[in-house]
């Protein structure tokens, strides 16, 4: 994980690693598909600095938490907080990294920061991204899903989910109408995300091959005009395990759909007063 260090000008993601170690490969958030955030790695003392990355400019996440005042006399809590670090996928003695700042997914060198490529988006990159094989994964809030040769930063495919390509100004930055912001998931082949956060105004869940991007299948059934409290609203990281993918819910609570045909299997409402919703995982 890059975290975000506070400084006067600009703020500091940096790296600490156990001296002379060569670190396994930790190839997306929490290391795998199911999030338990574990590896055979042994870390040894002492830990040191070996570089660190200088950010043009302090990151704003997404959403700026809840109001300060309470309604009806029930404190709100933050229930979006998916973006407040900078969390990074490793293999092969790179790191790589998104930025919502510079909009742009960055690989550097593992041992010494040296940058060696980077992929500009049209939005910020809020979430980590995923590497298989030879390629990364990664969303932006542009709305377009990229996978990317990780050795030479090159497009392999690229995918909108949504049928139109429509902006809007959020904390005062351009993003689409529909953004990516569940990261991508990989999970025997198959990349699974959402976009869209607003529920009145469609929201898709997906399925397309890795490799390729072709499509497995579309959920763009799972919001309505009138959508309510309990509505999916898809932000934060995936989790997957055998047969069911769990989408968080923004505020509401999260889903679980069906991995190979799209179909939600469970989903429950709550009192909107509850606790209630975060990342999965």
């Amino acid at each position: 994980m890059l975290r975000w260090l506070s400084g006067s000008a600009a703020l500091l993601a940096a790296i600490v690693v156990a001296g002379g170690l060569s670190a396994a490969d930790w190839p997306t958030f929490r290391h795998g598909a199911d999030r338990v955030a574990t590896t055979a790695e042994s870390i040894g003392a002492p830990l040191a600095l070996q570089w660190r990355f200088t950010s043009p400019a302090a990151p704003q996440t997404a959403w700026s938490g809840p109001r300060s005042t309470p309604i009806e006399g029930h404190v709100m809590r933050h229930r979006v907080r998916f973006d407040d670090a900078i969390q990074v996928a490793a293999a092969g003695g790179r790191v790589y990294f998104g930025s919502p700042v510079d909009h742009r997914l960055h690989c550097v060198d593992a041992k010494t920061g040296q940058p060696l490529w980077d992929f500009f988006t049209e939005g910020p990159i809020r979430l980590a991204p995923t590497i298989d094989g030879d390629r990364v994964l990664f969303g932006s809030d542009d709305g377009i899903v990229y996978c990317l040769n990780r050795e030479s930063g090159a497009l392999v495919w690229k995918y909108r989910p949504a049928l139109r390509d429509e902006r809007l100004l959020a904390r005062g930055q351009m993003i689409s109408r529909w953004p990516i912001r569940t990261g991508v998931l990989v999970d025997d082949g198959v990349a699974y995300f959402g976009a869209g956060i607003f529920p009145h105004e469609l929201v898709y869940l997906c399925a397309v091959e890795a490799a390729t991007g072709e499509v497995i299948w579309k959920n763009d059934v799972i919001s309505e005009d009138d959508a309510g409290r309990n509505d999916l609203s898809p932000q934060g990281y995936l989790l997957a395990n055998e047969e069911l993918l769990f989408v968080p819910s923004g505020r509401s609570l999260p889903v679980a759909f069906d991995k190979k045909t799209g179909q939600m299997r469970h989903g429950r409402q709550h009192a909107w007063r509850s606790t209630a919703g975060g990342v999965v995982g």
